[in-house]
């Protein structure tokens, strides 16, 4: 019988170890996501302090979009659409500014394009599309300024629906599986 109680009671300090980490894998990762989330505000800011006026009204059209309107775009420009608001306005804003890099060209999946912290100007890209048999493709390009024009050759583009010019943003192409307006008659 005293033997039975050690047992239940190793169960009991197992258990209760088990639950206080849990508890604090759990806080640990709440702390971090919200330090993420300030961080890419903290990023979006000092983008928009670096911009020009322009730039300025641009971010703030984007801000009054919805997070799956941005989605949206960020779809109809091959630009990642997971991410959370400041990450996709940020995208987005990086495509209006420097050119999208577009489908990648060895499996037409998207191209994630990284940025110098310091200067916001792209150095690199990369898709990060994975197979059915676990292997990514291996597409990767340096963006340096005498190549810049060629690889990121696409201009932002609006959606069928007109959500960028519904905040103000004028842009000069659609979306390439819509087509363009008519003139009217």
């Amino acid at each position: 019988m005293e033997g039975s109680m050690d047992g239940e009671e190793d169960y009991k300090i197992l258990r209760a170890n088990w639950e206080m980490a849990r508890r604090e894998t759990a806080l640990k990762r709440k702390r971090r996501r919200e330090e993420e989330k300030k961080g890419q505000a903290k990023r979006l800011k000092a983008i928009e302090g670096k911009g020009t006026e322009l730039d300025k009204k641009f971010l703030e059209s984007l801000k009054k979009l919805k997070v799956k309107e941005l989605k949206l775009i960020c779809m109809g420009n091959h630009l990642f659409k997971s991410g959370s608001k400041p990450q996709l306005i940020e995208r987005i804003f990086m495509t209006n500014k420097h050119g999208g890099a577009g489908p990648c060209p060895k499996c037409a999946h998207n191209l994630f394009i990284f940025f110098d912290e310091v200067t916001d100007e792209p150095s690199g890209l990369e898709c990060r599309n994975t197979s059915l048999y676990r292997e990514r493709c291996p597409h990767k390009a340096t963006i340096s300024p005498s190549n810049k024009a060629t690889v990121l050759t696409h201009m932002l583009k609006d959606t069928e629906d007109g959500l960028l010019q519904s905040v103000g943003i004028i842009t000069q192409e659609i979306a390439p599986d819509s087509e363009p307006p008519q003139p009217e008659k």
